[in-house]
Parts: C-alpha cells; sequence; structure tokens
C-alpha cells in the first residue's frame, strides 16, 4: 500500500492584483527612499542647468517630487492614493479568499472568526508598530495596518450580500462620514492648535 498523498493544485493567482500590490509597494518603497525630496533638491536640479533638456527636465523633477509626497489638504497626489490602494486590494482579495476556503470545507463561522482574528492581529500590529520608541503605547490608528484590521471585518460582512445591501452601507458610510465632518468642521485659518 501506498502512503504518497495527493497532491493539492495550487490555486491560482490574481496576476493583475499581484501586480498591483507590487506597483504599490514601489510607490511606497519610493516615498521611503526619499526620491520626491531629492527631484525637489535645488542641488539636485542644478546638475541640468545650461543643459538642452533644463526645462524638461525641471518639468519632470517637479513632477515626480509632486507624485511622491502628500498633498497638504488640497488636491491629490500619487502618493495619497497609497493607503487607499491597499483598501482597495483587501476588497478585491476577500472574495476570492472567501470561495477558497469554502471550497476546502470550512464553515461560515470559522471563516468569521479567522476576520475577526485577523482584524485585531492587524489593529495591534499597527498599534505596536505607532508605539516603536516611544514611552508609552500610541493608540493612533491612522496607519495602513490598522485601518485594514478596522474595516476588515465589516468588509467580510458585506461581502456576497448583494447590491442592494452594499449600496445602502455605501450610502450610510457617505452620509455618516459628511455628517461627521458637518458637525466637527475645521477650525478657521490660522487657528492655533497648541
Amino acid at each position: 500500500m501506498s502512503n504518497v498523498q495527493p497532491e493539492l493544485a495550487k490555486p491560482a493567482r490574481l496576476v493583475s492584483l499581484d501586480a498591483y500590490r507590487g506597483f504599490v509597494m514601489l510607490a511606497m518603497a519610493s516615498g521611503g527612499l526619499a526620491l520626491g525630496r531629492a527631484a525637489s533638491n535645488e542641488e539636485v536640479q542644478a546638475h541640468f542647468n545650461g543643459t538642452g533638456f533644463e526645462g524638461t527636465w525641471k518639468w519632470l523633477m517637479g513632477v515626480v517630487s509632486y507624485q511622491l509626497e502628500h498633498v497638504e489638504w488640497t488636491g491629490c497626489s500619487a502618493w495619497d492614493l497609497i493607503q487607499p490602494s491597499f483598501m482597495f486590494m483587501v476588497g478585491v482579495a476577500i472574495p476570492y479568499s472567501y470561495a477558497r476556503r469554502r471550497s476546502l470545507g470550512d464553515s461560515y463561522g470559522k471563516i468569521l472568526f479567522h476576520t475577526i482574528i485577523r482584524s485585531f492581529i492587524l489593529i495591534f500590529l499597527g498599534v505596536f508598530l505607532r508605539s516603536q520608541g516611544r514611552e508609552m503605547t500610541n493608540f493612533t490608528f491612522e496607519d495602513v495596518l490598522s485601518q485594514i484590521g478596522m474595516g476588515y471585518t465589516f468588509v467580510f460582512l458585506l461581502q456576497g450580500r448583494g447590491l442592494i445591501v452594499q449600496g445602502l452601507a455605501l450610502v450610510a458610510i457617505l452620509v455618516g462620514d459628511w455628517y461627521l465632518f458637518f458637525q466637527h468642521p475645521l477650525p478657521p485659518a490660522g487657528f492655533d492648535y497648541a
């Protein structure tokens, strides 16, 4: 008798999502390498002075600099789309992950429990990383890990619920977000936050 187990077929990857994830990681790394600040550095731009392409190079460096830095409250740059891109990728991956887990025989309850545990781990990791080098735990949730963790279970619960339920959830989120900003407007220009 042979004890050889049949080899399970590897699930197919969603190549477009993998490519998009790689592009977003590359964009994030470019910010970490300070390419935007290097492009806007006057000393770097001075190397192009007197060349036939001086105007073009300076324009290109300005575009690169703008796209790899956060925009202050107005406008949008590519760098500002990194965090929403991660949220988008999680939303795209959930139905595929769910279908695979169901095909392996996992129950809805087991998958939901795993989703809740994953949410808490992501929130914990975000808080842990934000607290590094500080005397106290830094309970801020502006990092990508914490934000994915806070939304992960809710997105899972909306998965497969139909367009009406998902549309109502979208409207509730957008109206709720508007209402919170309406109730708590920004302070006037020149406000002393200290």
